[in-house]
């Protein structure tokens, strides 16, 4: 009896769900488009907020550029508000910049872009000069949408995420629109999100891909292809600029634009019918930049929404199938391997440059069968990238006969494998002479499996610098390297002496002096951030006197010991960080026919803590040598702006040095302006220091006192300075500083 009666509940619980599903899938299939417009995509999820609320199922959705955004991850899953708070938390302006946090570069590449900040990019290949495909190359967006996407793994059909969902991207070649229906979700929504010539075109499917805003700004078609029987299109798409706006070649070529994109959405709307919905944000006041107003976006598409939700309730479906529409959602996500924390249980690279992909895979630090983060994996990821050899590093994750594979794509920059930087400074000293320069360098990559380099540099101006170099890892690892560098320096600088016996008051005679010179090392990468090094240095040069036949000549060889460590945040203004160094050297001198010998020791120390908008950093330098003879490039000196203030340039020099300071800077201002930050320091110092002629003689009651106070601002092109010094004894300065500094 019990038998029959547990026989007659499973017949009417199936026969309920039957009847069900038959209401569910008699009911109108619902699709969402969501146009491109940037930042005022955030309206989008005031939309969604609206649908949830009415109980309205989504069947099918689609968008364009940022709209392809918010419809891949409604697709993947999250509700309205998941979307909020993963699309409001992340700094969109970062995806507009390849800057690399220097956090990820190595202890050389810090080295190579203090000096040379233009880093332009420029690509040479022995017969041609290059440019890369876009300003951006995309490595950073690349970040933010797996982030947020949590590694989605690859789609063999969007079909199979909890929503139906495509991207529309536009085919560079034949600019028609490119629907994409599969694949990785964040290279998707990358490829339709691509501005042409602000974001590198993402190569899909053999295909160019850049957004697809101009062709399809509002996909009602692709919806209709897909199935929906209404659809409800959400338009954000920019109005086009009245005369009086069009003040600038920037505002036209931004009209040409608006008008491409509202060409398409009309014809897109033009497609239609009187059951479709359109919603269209009343957002004009906002524009496709404004990522930081993004939480003010929000709110005017739940206005818009409610401003027809009499349209929109009669889509609604009743609480309970509503939630059963919901519960299947959340099954199918259920069933999607995502997370920041993951298992690899295989690693697969695929490269077309000739770096080894052993290399590739020691870089990026995974262990197969061992935990590991996201974060972890990303940070290797830009710590590869950051090399300057691949134009992109992506990865993405599948399964395969129940392993979790990791793939690594690394696609060589085709614009290469020469590559221009630049540089350009200036020093302005208050009493002293003014010197500007200007530099150039060419880096030759991917010389060998191992990742060796040629690099060259010319710097010209009141200081001429010619240099060339070959750095050449030795092992897979890239731990052990070779390096060997020929240079010539051509300088000025001032030699001090008492203007006359008993005198406090300083003369100065400025001398020309040039040295070519010869190193060559062996060194050890000890993490990312410090290299030991063990190595040789000749060099030759000579000493002349401006308006005088005094002329000097002077040469040495010397093996040294060099210790490097520097995981500062920024090269000028860091927030944490420390930078040390050390060189011990044992010199084989001559000059003027004057042979010496002896040891020189030198240490560096800069340590560096923060809170909120207040920077304090303490300095530590101690310079020492044996020698009597007086080799220019080896003396030991004090002066200039936070090296003893107040004093110039080389005023202070000789056998022994000691010098102390404590910086304290306040950022005053933030000048955020999305892709371009240019930041206002306001900073003093308080420091301690002297040179003395006998080690004997150093006392800390024989040091002199100095101080500063400046006003910077942090450009591409390097800092630019305004500061004023003072030392006991009457001793002021001004100076002034723009870019970078030799």
């Amino acid at each position: 009896m019990l038998r029959i009666l547990w026989v007659i509940t499973l017949l009417l619980v199936a026969s309920y769900s039957v009847a069900s599903e038959r209401v569910v899938n008699e009911r109108p299939k619902i699709g969402l488009a969501l146009g491109g417009g940037g930042a005022k995509g955030a309206a989008h999820i005031g939309v969604l907020k609206v649908l949830e609320e009415l109980n309205i199922p989504v069947d099918y959705i689609a968008g364009t550029s940022m709209g392809a955004y918010v419809a891949g991850m409604y697709a993947s899953g999250l509700s309205a508000d998941e979307i909020e708070q993963r699309m409001l938390g992340t700094d969109w302006s970062r995806g507009f910049s390849d800057k690399v946090s220097r956090d990820s570069l190595s202890y050389r590449k810090k080295k190579q872009t203090e000096q040379f900040m233009l880093q332009s990019d420029i690509g040479f290949d022995g017969k041609k000069i290059a440019l890369p495909h876009g300003v951006i190359q995309g490595e950073t967006m690349a970040r933010l949408l797996r982030e947020s996407t949590l590694n989605l793994p690859y789609f063999t059909s969007f079909d199979s995420l909890p929503i139906p969902f495509r991207a529309v991207a536009v085919d560079l070649a034949s600019m028609q629109p490119y629907v994409l229906d599969s694949g990785n979700l964040a290279n998707a929504m990358q490829a339709s999100m691509s501005v042409p010539g602000v974001l590198r075109p993402m190569e899909i499917d053999g295909r160019l891909l850049a957004d697809g805003g101009i062709v399809n700004n509002l996909p009602v078609d692709v919806l209709k292809e897909m199935g929906a029987d209404i659809v409800i299109a959400v338009d954000i798409a920019s109005p086009l600029s009245s005369k009086e706006q069009l003040d600038s070649y920037l505002m036209v070529l931004d009209q040409l634009t608006n008008f491409m994109t509202q060409s398409s959405t009309q014809q897109q709307i033009a497609l239609m019918t009187e059951q479709d919905i359109l919603i269209q944000p009343a957002i004009n006041a906002f524009g496709t930049g404004d990522f930081e107003r993004m939480a003010q976006i929000l709110p005017l598409g739940v206005v818009a929404a409610q401003l027809q939700r009499h349209e929109l309730a009669s889509l609604s479906v009743s609480e309970q199938d509503y939630q059963r529409y919901h519960a299947s959602k959340m099954t199918v996500r259920a069933g999607i391997p995502v997370g920041d924390e993951f298992v690899v249980d295989r690693v697969e690279v695929a490269t077309d440059a000739r770096l080894a992909e052993e290399t590739i895979l020691a870089r990026l630090k995974v262990v197969e069968g061992e935990p590991y983060t996201e974060q972890q994996l990303e940070k290797n990821i830009e710590a590869l990238y950051a090399e300057g050899v691949f134009e992109r590093v992506d990865y993405g994750f599948d399964m395969r006969e129940g392993e979790r594979v990791l793939n690594v794509y690394a696609k060589e920059k085709p614009w290469g494998p020469g590559f221009f930087d630049f540089m350009a400074g200036m020093e302005e000293t208050s009493g002293d002479s003014t010197d500007i320069y200007f530099g150039l360098s060419y880096t030759q990559t991917d010389l060998s499996r191992y990742g060796a380099e040629w690099r060259n540099r010319l710097i010209l101006g009141t200081k001429t610098l010619l240099s060339t170099e070959l750095y050449f890892p030795l092992d897979v690892e890239q731990k052990f390297y070779w390096d060997g560098e020929i240079y010539y320096l051509a300088d000025q600088r001032n030699y001090f002496f008492p203007d006359e016996a008993g005198s406090e008051e300083l003369r100065y005679w400025r001398a020309d002096y040039s040295t070519l010179g010869l190193a060559t090392s062996l060194g050890i990468n000890l993490a990312s951030h410090a290299i030991l090094e063990l190595g040789g240095l000749v060099e030759t040069g000579e000493l002349e006197l401006v308006g005088s036949s005094f002329d000097s000549r002077f040469h040495f060889y010397s093996p040294y010991l060099y210790l490097g460590v520097d995981s500062l945040d920024h090269p000028f203004f860091p927030t944490k960080g420390t930078r040390f160094t050390s060189k011990l050297q044992w010199i084989e001198g001559e000059n003027d026919s004057l042979k010496d010998h002896g040891w020189r020791g030198e240490l560096q120390w800069q340590n560096v803590h923060s809170w909120q908008r207040h920077v304090v950093e303490l300095n530590a330098q101690y310079a020492g040598t044996e020698l009597e003879t007086r080799i220019p490039t080896l003396l030991p000196e004090l002066g200039g702006y936070q090296n003893l203030s107040g004093f110039l340039h080389h005023e202070l020099s000789g056998p022994h040095k000691v010098f102390a300071a404590v910086v304290y800077r306040y950022r005053l201002f933030d000048n955020d302006f999305g892709a371009i930050k240019l930041p206002v320091y306001l900073s003093g110092s308080f420091e301690q220091g002297n040179i003395w002629q006998n080690s004997r003689d150093i006392r800390v009651d024989n040091m002199l006192t100095a101080a500063s106070l400046g006003i910077s601002v942090d450009t591409r092109l390097g800092p630019i300075t305004l500061a004023s010094g003072w030392a006991e004894g009457g001793n002021n300065a001004v100076y002034f500083f723009l870019g970078s500094r030799l």
